[in-house]
């Protein structure tokens, strides 16, 4: 997204912004994001552990240890969905320190953010998510980076504000990776509304605005909302696990792509003649 944040700084912001990276009728808001890291010394036994995977996916698809020299690779299967979060929540000791292994431990189990004083729910966004998705050790440490998604009411100043703290009181390592704070338009926003009841008229459907966990450049608007360009219903001709969005083969079947470049043409259209 950095490009479009270059673009808004040197152009200004629009009056209304549409992102196309969602799915119909019309996302009007997304979660905050705060990525974080977490280090602390090694076991003496733990000669290396780190994650690797596909740059499309968030949570790495591999984790590989050595430890009293033997190495192992756990990777992601109908059952391990984190291969990370697998390798750290085993029977084995990975930290030096006792209290490190415990306060890690808490961390990984704690899926609500509870235990870092982040836990928060709102009725327009859920709760707040708290996964693990990398890590990373060298000579002395080992690094886990975490990925932390906010309702729309949490202030991720404040979430960020908690973690140094969290880190002070237990001796851990906390850094700050990337904060990216969501956004909300009320679903009777007069353009979200008008936009919604659009494609549900063109398509016979009832579909109503929805928040969602992920990023997409509408939170760089100071006014905006998502609209399109997939089928939420659409259903791939692929094989599982691919065809999905962020991989390598994403792919649409082509009558989502055609009826996506209408809703955008009518969508924008509609946005002039009410505004002109």
């Amino acid at each position: 997204m950095d490009d479009l944040q270059y673009y808004l700084e040197r152009a200004g912001q629009p009056d209304w912004g549409l992102a196309v990276d969602d799915d119909f009728p019309t996302v009007n808001g997304e979660k905050g994001l705060v990525h974080f890291s977490i280090s602390a010394p090694k076991a003496e036994h733990v000669e290396s552990v780190n994650s690797y995977g596909s740059k499309q996916r968030l949570v790495h698809d591999y984790c590989e240890s050595t430890i009293n020299g033997e190495n192992m690779v756990i990777g992601r299967t109908e059952k391990v969905i984190n291969p990370v979060l697998h390798r750290f929540t085993g029977e084995e000791r990975l930290f030096k320190n006792d209290q490190d292994e415990k306060y890690i431990r808490e961390i990984l189990a704690d899926i609500d953010g509870h235990c870092l004083g982040i836990n928060h729910f709102d009725e327009m966004s859920g709760k707040t998510s708290v996964k693990v998705f990398k890590a990373e050790s060298d000579a002395q440490n080992i690094t886990l980076t975490f990925d932390i998604r906010t309702p729309v009411t949490l202030d991720t100043n404040d979430v960020v504000e908690k973690l140094i703290a969290y880190g002070k009181k237990t001796g851990l390592e906390v850094k700050i990776v990337k904060v990216s704070k969501g956004y909300y338009q009320k679903p009777e926003n007069e353009i979200v509304s008008m936009l919604t009841e659009l494609y549900n008229t063109e398509f016979n459907a009832n579909e109503k605005p929805y928040v969602m966990g992920a990023c997409t450049y509408a939170r760089l608007f100071d006014n905006g909302c998502g609209f399109g360009g997939g089928n939420p219903h659409e259903v791939k001709p692929f094989p599982k696990g691919h065809g999905a969005a962020h991989g390598a083969d994403e792919a649409h079947n082509i009558y989502v792509l055609f009826d996506a470049i209408k809703m955008l043409i009518l969508g924008i259209k509609a946005i002039d003649d009410k505004w002109s």
